[in-house]
């Protein structure tokens, strides 16, 4: 019997990354929220938004050689895996840098 070595090839656009990054991050800080014995505090919701927004597009654009076209699935991995520091360093600026103004 001959198996079927086709390979699937996913494509993933960067506006359909954006929304499911920053999806999950609002779901994430949502859920944690109804378990945490502290109130909610909008700003922790607010900041890796603002992170995600700043920091994946940047990365997105230099590793999909300087375009927004859409990028195949293996590369996109890699663009949420080198995002995530960024994303916690800007959403740290934007969280402190909010808390020392307020």
């Amino acid at each position: 019997m001959e198996r079927n070595k086709k390979i699937e090839i996913r494509i993933v656009t960067f506006k359909s990354l954006l929304v499911q990054m920053i999806l999950f991050s609002l779901g994430i800080n949502l859920v944690s929220s109804f378990f945490s014995p502290y109130e909610f505090d909008l700003l922790l919701t607010i900041s890796p938004v603002i992170g995600i927004v700043i920091a994946m597009p940047i990365i997105y654009y230099f590793l999909n050689n300087k375009n927004f076209k859409p990028m195949l699935l293996p590369k996109v991995s890699l663009v949420v895996l080198l995002s995530i520091p960024f994303i916690g360093i800007v959403a740290l600026a934007v969280y402190f840098g909010i808390e020392y103004v307020c």
